[in-house]
């Protein structure tokens, strides 16, 4: 204990004794310097043309880099130092060393030498420690300040302001983010960095943390973007896009933010706010109605994301408040979405189904806490006694056991395992429903296109909609597509045998009926389900200790259950309802609603790409 102590003695004696001897410009502020030149990206693809920046902003004819190195995973740091180190050498780097943080008298001699500095990803909070602990920190800070370029990606992005982000955790209680912040080396010290930015879905995470710091922008890039800082205004480079964030009233209670997306080659000037993208008018507050956000937005997440056809439905107050139709049905084709395209509602089929056994088991038809081989008087599968336990309870809350499909898919009537005891646990499952499905259909006599026809959709004036193909769609439907924005090579799947779980053909229109059928405080009318069953139906009542559902928003720690066929999360303005749908077609949905405010808002797009184009819309419309 003695020697260690010895030893960091004379450790940080060293660190102290060289500082002294560096130039007197060490202790410069570098947001104090107009110099800056930064080169910040959002993660992903690490272009040639980025690492070009940095070499060109360097007043070096041959620039001596400094790779300052940490990565996630240990093993990932060697190989990450040395490609970048190789990439630099081919792009015209003269020397490249790898800093050495275990020697800080070398490692500030090194930083001190050098005409550029780049930093890989990895964790940002172990990344400042170690700039940190090894007492280089400063003279990282000052040689920025002299004019020496500095460029990062992932964490090495977010290191660069100085109030970091470093992480989020959803409150077990309200389930609204919470951001996770430390301190950075402050080269942007008026902003707040994140990466990964609408790939991993940080919309909500960024805003978290510049209502806690309301003097501060926030910049959130991209995969495979970068931003190139020159100390006044900053230009966008790569393949995505950069979204910033600012508070236009600090000081009130509740916030206002202004959102600004940028496309790469748009400029953005913090000091005048003369953005290529303002003068666009590309610019969205978030008390703006959600219809203004959806038509400010949508078209440019449809080309960063590659989605050829958008078609949108808001409900305010209990009523069909907006509709907005983007894009093509058909890739090659003219043929434009209009309020009449149908769609493939995949997984939201299942919460529609699901009203429709309610209605049943109000009736006394059904008993929610039954096995269903009772009803169907035989077992539905062979060699798997687990799943004659199995209820439409445990269906309705993705309890059953049953992955979501068998091996080979529904089709096939392959082996279809029951992976743990019925009831104990939350796993999504397509087949629990069709399980259910044949229940219903031997209890009712009925076919389900028919009963769902007669229960609900009819009632509810669902004229576009259905289970299984109509002949009207070929003139009607979309086509999906893939994350290229182009028709799938095999051939479409067109749905003429009614499975609950996916074949729902519909309008975002159409299902804003369903959406207002959920909120309407008259429950008298004869396909209604009354108020307690209603509120049965949004009670969260499923063991959930592990979940294989589809990607829905509250991927990052969020508390949302299922009731009895949606997804419900507790917020703090109430209950939030959800769900959303992908089919292997390539189609994407989501609808959610907020009872007490008679709010909700459905989304349906025909490209593989289109769940993130609908998480970031839903992320910028914010609570409604």
């Amino acid at each position: 204990m003695h020697v260690t102590t010895s030893i960091m003695s004379i450790r940080q004696l060293w660190i102290l004794l060289f500082s002294l001897f560096l130039p007197l410009n060490l202790a410069a502020n570098p947001a104090d310097s107009p110099a800056r030149k930064l080169i910040v990206v959002g993660g992903g693809k690490v272009s040639d043309e980025m690492r070009e920046q940095l070499l060109s902003l360097s007043k070096a004819a041959s620039p001596h880099v400094l790779i300052i190195p940490q990565a996630s995973r240990e093993a990932d740091l060697a190989n990450r130092a040395k490609d970048n180190a190789e990439a630099f050498r081919r792009l015209g780097a003269g020397k490249v060393t790898v800093l050495d943080l275990s020697e800080p008298p070398e490692a500030l001699k090194a930083i001190q030498r050098s005409d550029a500095i780049w930093m890989p990803g990895g964790l940002q909070r172990q990344l400042m420690r170690a700039l940190d602990e090894a007492g280089v920190a400063d003279a990282v800070r000052a040689r920025v300040a002299s004019g020496v370029p500095i460029g990062g990606t992932s964490a090495g992005a977010a290191i660069m302001s100085k109030v970091m982000l470093a992480s989020s955790r959803r409150d077990a209680d309200t389930g609204a983010q919470i951001p996770i912040i430390s301190h950075g080396l402050g080269f942007w010290p008026e902003v707040i960095v994140d990466q990964h930015f609408t790939q991993r879905n940080r919309l909500e995470r960024l805003k978290a943390a510049i209502e806690k710091n309301p003097t501060h922008a926030g910049v959130g890039i991209d995969e495979d973007t970068a931003v190139v800082f020159d100390g006044k205004t900053f230009r966008v480079i790569g393949d995505h896009t950069v979204t910033v964030l600012r508070v236009s009233n600090p000081g009130e209670s509740k916030p206002i933010f202004k959102t600004v997306i940028l496309q790469p080659g748009d400029t953005y000037d913090f000091a005048s706010e003369a953005s290529d993208q303002l003068k666009k008018g590309n610019v969205s507050f978030e008390r703006k109605s959600v219809p203004e956000i959806c038509e400010s937005l949508t078209p440019q997440l449809m080309a960063a994301w590659n989605v050829p056809g958008v078609s949108i439905a808001v409900v305010r107050n209990h009523k069909l408040a907006w509709l907005g139709q983007y894009g093509i049905k058909t890739h090659g084709q003219t043929d434009q979405v209009n309020a009449n395209t149908v769609f493939e509602a995949a997984s939201m089929s299942k919460p529609v189904f699901a009203y429709v056994a309610l209605q049943l088991v109000q009736e006394g038809l059904l008993d929610l806490d039954t096995p269903l081989v009772e009803i169907l008087g035989r077992p539905y599968i062979t060699d798997e006694p687990l799943h004659k336990r199995i209820t439409a309870r445990m269906v309705l809350t993705h309890t059953t056991g049953f992955p979501n499909w068998r091996p080979g898919g529904w089709r096939r009537d392959g082996p279809l395992p029951v992976h743990f005891e019925p009831g104990t646990q939350e796993r999504y499952s397509g087949e629990g429903f069709l399980f259910l499905q044949r229940a219903v259909e031997k209890l009712t006599g009925l076919p389900t296109e028919e009963l769902m026809q007669k229960r609900l959709l009819e009632p509810l004036g669902m004229t576009n909609s259905s289970y299984v193909w109509r002949d009207s769609y070929d003139s009607m439907a979309a086509s999906g597509h893939t994350s290229e924005g182009r028709i799938p090579e095999r051939e479409r799947s067109i749905y003429r045998t009614a499975n609950s779980a996916f074949t729902l053909y519909t309008t975002p229109a159409d299902y804003a009926l369903f959406l207002i059928e959920m909120m309407r405080k008259d429950r008298s009318g004869k396909h209604s389900l009354n108020a307690k069953t209603l509120d049965a139906m949004l009670t969260v009542s499923s063991n959930s200790k592990g979940n294989d559902a589809e990607s829905l928003p509250n991927e990052e720690g969020g508390k949302a259950r299922f009731g009895l066929g949606w997804r419900v999360e507790m917020r703090e303005n109430g209950k939030r309802v959800y769900h959303s749908g992908s089919n292997g077609t390539g189609f994407r949905c989501y609808a959610d609603f907020h009872p007490p405010t008679g709010n909700g808002i459905v989304i349906m797009a025909n490209g593989v790409n289109g769940n993130k184009l609908w998480a970031d819309l839903i992320a910028h419309a914010g609570e409604r």
